[in-house]
């Protein structure tokens, strides 16, 4: 508001401005009119005295003749001298009654009067030039000297006229001329006035301007200020970005001795799909906070982005370095209270400190190996950085880039290990297991590949490639067995929550024409227990498919009969490690799994039976079905289906005798 004020101010000066030359030009023509009046009066002025003294000539002329008149009457012999010199004056006369300075009606009414006067002259000339002299004075006092006498009054008056009309004129001349320049004196004052009123507007209008513009300035540069601080802090928690960290690393490591910790937080994707993005984000905010208190007002807290934070220690050892990582994960195992909501999160923290084995400009990168590291001995832990980590991030790096290969060079295989009734020892289900035949180190079990691709989402095009080749051989395996075997398949976290995982179920059993009821999908606790949306609807969308759902390692994980009651769980897969303790007397885990999957009216199968007796042991507790090198080892499935053919005929599967140590699926 105040800016257009200023403008209308500038716009009222500038119009003001423009009525000047006008207040001027009329200035200029009332002083012309002015002077052309004055100059017209003056010249009357002038006329009048010129009539004045003509007139006065007239007079003075016409008393000579008056004069001659007598000259002649008393000296007989002069009327002819006499006669001349009246044609000399008469001459004169008739010059000025002729002349400018006597108006049309004055030369008039003069003329006839001095005609008159030259008439009654002439006849008294004429009389005293016959000697008529007696004659001549009765004409004199009859009719000259009264003549002369009526002609010397007017032409008195008229030159008292003259004189009266140019004092008048001269008068009016003064009087106008002093009137104009009183008013041009006032139009020019009111001109000086309203001038310097615009000038102050003008002025004040600048000054508002100027003042505005400072304001500009002032606000653009906050407007900087602000732009600077939102492109190197964090939107959400406030707290230094990556870049600005990265600035004040590369400071704090030329100035000499820092340390830095990568803190990431440990499954808190499964709070955001779990609680949702907003209480996600409220954990954030408060880990944000509570990290900001773990550290010295020198140092700095900051978020890299996503759940990963990170601290720089301006000046610390290995020691102090370890202290504050502990009461980071100190502060951070305590509940957070999140609108009403109790959540309780880990965090994996890597430590790098400056030393002579590595540049400084390392440290982030560092501390990020040693954070993964961390991460893989357990979570919820720190760990410093060795240089030897770097070989594992290589080693990691190039299993990713092989298996990418893998998978466009068909170097992946699928190997299947039945599932037997203990019962009969019949064959009822198989599980399909990945193998990759790597072209240098040989046939590679899961544990050497399966990390890396649920780390890099390579597990996607991996898992769709097992569902595939499971679906393509179930109906072999079952016709060599002569009657409907089940094949399981394996499905990772990041399968349960795509989208197209029920898409791509479908077209693997419409492809291979097999029964959805052959189809047993297994998947871990921690993938099924997130109580994510998108979660829920993909197993519930799986099981309106026809499929069937197993729990795989039941009991290392979140375990929760709440879970198990709203799933459509059809099988629970009692872990290895508790199947594993049967062989020293420790039978409590498993009996509590057989009981729950008795009440909950579910089927149980023991994974990694790799003895006689713990199979006996099984048995003995009416567990239902079992696999393990005790049975078979994973066996390609031509050649399963070769033992199939001659289970069909009467033999009972037993297996190989188990190797010294187990190996992964």
């Amino acid at each position: 508001m105040s800016s257009r004020r200023s403008q209308r101010l500038v716009r009222s000066a500038g119009r003001q401005g423009w009525h000047w030359p006008h207040v001027l030009v009329g200035v200029t023509l009332l002083l012309g009119l002015v002077a052309y009046s004055n100059l017209t009066l003056h010249r009357r002025d002038a006329a009048a005295s010129q009539t004045n003294r003509l007139l006065g000539q007239l007079d003075l002329l016409l008393h000579q003749e008056s004069s001659l008149l007598w000259r002649a009457l008393a000296d007989r012999s002069a009327p002819v001298q006499v006669a001349r010199q009246l044609g000399m004056l008469r001459t004169r006369e008739r010059a000025i009654l002729d002349a400018r300075g006597l108006t049309g009606l004055v030369r008039q009414r003069l003329g006839e009067k001095v005609d008159r006067y030259h008439q009654v002259l002439d006849s008294e000339l004429g009389m005293l030039a016959v000697n008529r002299t007696a004659d001549a004075l009765a004409l004199e006092r009859r009719a000259t000297d009264p003549s002369f006498r009526d002609l010397s009054r007017d032409i008195a008056a008229q030159a008292a006229e003259a004189t009266t009309r140019g004092r008048r004129a001269k008068q009016v001349a003064d009087l106008t001329l002093g009137v104009a320049l009183l008013v041009a004196a006032v139009m020019i004052g009111l001109l000086f006035r309203r001038s310097e009123r615009a000038h102050r507007a003008v002025v004040r209008a600048g000054a508002e301007l100027l003042e505005q513009e400072r304001h500009a300035l002032r606000q653009a540069q906050q407007s900087q200020a602000v732009i600077r601080h939102q492109a190197q802090h964090d939107a959400l928690t406030n707290l230094p970005n990556r870049t600005l960290f990265g600035e004040r690393v590369t400071r704090a490591a030329a100035r000499g001795g820092p340390a830095v910790l990568f803190v990431d937080l440990d499954d808190f994707k499964r709070v955001n799909d779990s609680l949702g993005h907003a209480i996600g984000d409220a954990l954030l905010i408060t880990v944000a906070e509570r990290l900001r208190a773990c550290v010295r007002p020198g140092d700095t807290a900051a978020r890299l982005g996503g759940d990963e934070f990170a601290v720089l220690l301006e000046s610390a050892d290995a020691d102090s370095a370890a202290l504050v990582a502990e009461r980071i994960l100190t502060h951070l195992a305590q509940p957070f209270d999140l609108d009403g909501t109790t959540v309780l999160v880990r965090a994996s923290i890597g430590i790098a400190t400056t030393g002579s084995d590595r540049r400084d400009t390392d440290l982030l990168r560092d501390a990020d190996v040693a954070m993964y590291v961390a991460k893989a001995a357990g979570k919820g832990r720190f760990s410093f950085f060795e240089p030897t980590m770097h070989e594992r991030v290589r080693s990691r790096l190039q299993v990713e880039s092989e298996l990418r290969a893998a998978l466009e060079s068909n170097q992946l295989t699928v190997l299947y290990q039945p599932v037997v009734a203990l019962a009969d020892g019949k064959v009822v289900e198989v599980e399909a297991l990945i193998r990759w035949r790597h072209p240098t180190r040989g046939l590679l079990g899961p544990g050497e590949f399966l990390t890396v691709a649920e780390d890099t989402g390579l597990i996607l095009p991996l898992g769709r490639l097992v569902l595939r080749h499971a679906c393509r051989q179930a109906p072999m395996l079952s016709e060599a067995a002569g009657r409907p075997i089940r094949v399981g398949v394996n499905v990772a976290a990041k399968q349960l929550a795509d989208e197209s995982l029920v898409a791509d179920v479908a077209a693997a059993l419409d492809d291979a024409g097999l029964d959805p009821g052959q189809l047993m999908l297994e998947f871990v606790e921690s993938a099924v227990m997130q109580d994510s949306e998108s979660v829920s609807r993909t197993v519930d969308s799986l099981r309106r498919v026809g499929v069937g759902l197993a729990l795989d390692d039941f009991g290392t994980g979140f375990s929760s009969l709440s879970h198990l009651q709203r799933f459509p769980i059809n099988q629970l897969k009692i872990d290895r490690s508790f199947v594993g303790q049967i062989g020293v007397g420790e039978s409590t885990m498993v009996k509590v799994v057989l009981q729950i999957a008795q009440t909950l009216g579910l089927e149980v199968v023991a994974e990694g039976v790799e003895s006689p007796a713990q199979a006996d042991h099984l048995r003995a507790l009416s567990c239902p079905l079992a696999q393990g090198y005790h049975f078979a080892q994973p066996l390609e499935a031509e050649a399963l289906a070769g033992q199939l053919r001659a289970a069909s005929r009467g033999a009972v599967m037993r297996g190989a005798q188990p190797p010294v140590t187990s190996a992964p699926r």
